[in-house]
């Protein structure tokens, strides 16, 4: 606990502002008359628990966890500097939406994010908040697609593969705007079957050529995805 010796403090103190409002109330410590949180405590906003964990000299330092204003838990993990640093936990309506690692109280590092609204789910690397590296990215309510599985920048895929719900690849290329735009793509059918190989410019199908199940094959420029 730093400098702060163990015979300094004084256990579960109470703590209030100039109108009377208890902020805090835990351990702390007494230095030229003034009242430090430092040990296990918890701080109150607006009467309501909002942290309850470890303090180190008025900062939140060591495990932890948020409190919504309704009482709910938000996060719990290892702070550093007031700030989810490391491990830890994001929840929404008593569900985890997040566990993994954070930078800074943002994710960063490895971890699995749950989109509550929108049946999708996003495990893999996060960079300042944001999908960022190696990732997987599943659908629930996507036609024909179960996930993507490539290198993300800044929430969008970059590069990978998209796959049907049987597990055979429907895509393989990379992407530009979470769209399908690769010099050398490949489409697939759900047998696993080649459907086309050749050039897709912004999801539409460019130059290459088309395969289909009647043995017919088709070479040529295509425009808004005819031949």
């Amino acid at each position: 606990m730093g400098a702060c010796r163990s015979k300094e403090i004084h256990y579960n103190q109470e703590i209030y502002d100039n109108e009377d409002n208890l902020i805090y109330k835990g351990d702390i410590v007494v230095k030229k008359k003034k009242h430090i949180k430092h040990g296990q405590g918890i701080e109150y906003k607006n009467g309501v628990k909002y942290y309850e964990g470890n303090w180190n000299k008025n900062i939140k330092s060591g495990m932890g966890k948020i409190f919504r204003k309704n009482g709910e838990l938000l996060k719990t993990g290892y702070f550093e500097n007031n700030l989810l640093n490391g491990p830890g936990i994001e929840y929404a309506n008593k569900i985890i939406i997040y566990k993994g690692d954070f930078v800074n109280g943002k994710y960063d590092g490895s971890g699995e994010l749950n989109f509550m609204n929108k049946n999708k789910k996003y495990r893999g690397h996060f960079k300042k908040g944001m999908f960022y590296g190696k990732g997987i990215l599943f659908f629930d309510n996507e036609k024909n697609t179960k996930y993507l599985d490539g290198l993300f920048i800044n929430n969008n895929i970059i590069s990978g593969d998209k796959y049907y719900e049987n597990g055979f690849i429907k895509y393989t290329g990379s992407f530009k705007e979470n769209k399908y735009d690769c010099e050398n793509a490949e489409l697939f059918y759900d047998n696993g079957e080649i459907n086309f190989k050749g050039h897709i410019k912004m999801g539409k199908l460019y130059f290459g050529t088309l395969y289909n199940n009647c043995g017919n094959n088709y070479t040529d420029p295509f425009v808004n995805n005819k031949y």
